[in-house]
């Protein structure tokens, strides 16, 4: 097998696609954490304030930049994979279910612990 020399040939061999299909990005401010979808940030600063609704707040937002430089690469960001979509794809696999349940038959050597449901105490 030879190593790709392009990103993309890399991405087809693993089929990179249908594996990041149904992640979703966020933007995450460096400084404070905060989290943003992209499609809601009007804004290239974080615009998080800390305590906003106490009364006696200084209303200074966050201010750091999301992304870097002039470009529209963020900083940081966070993939989210929902688990529920993880495992509707794996269970579409093929043999997915049985394989799932082959520890239930398999030979368990008396004294030796393999899981720690194995064990009786």
């Amino acid at each position: 097998m030879e190593i790709p020399t392009k990103i993309s040939t890399a991405r087809a061999m693993v089929n990179y696609s249908s594996a990041s299909s149904g992640v979703s990005r966020f933007l995450v401010c460096s400084l404070c954490r905060s989290v943003y979808d992209t499609g809601s940030l009007h804004t290239r600063l974080c615009p998080f304030v800390r305590f906003a609704n106490n009364p006696h707040r200084q209303e200074r937002p966050c201010g750091n930049s999301l992304f870097v430089g002039s470009s529209l690469k963020p900083v940081l960001e966070f993939p989210y994979n929902s688990i529920v979509e993880t495992l509707k794809k794996f269970f579409v696999r093929p043999n997915f279910e049985t394989e799932i349940e082959q520890w239930r038959g398999r030979y368990v050597e008396e004294g030796v612990l393999y899981d720690i449901y194995d064990d009786d105490h």
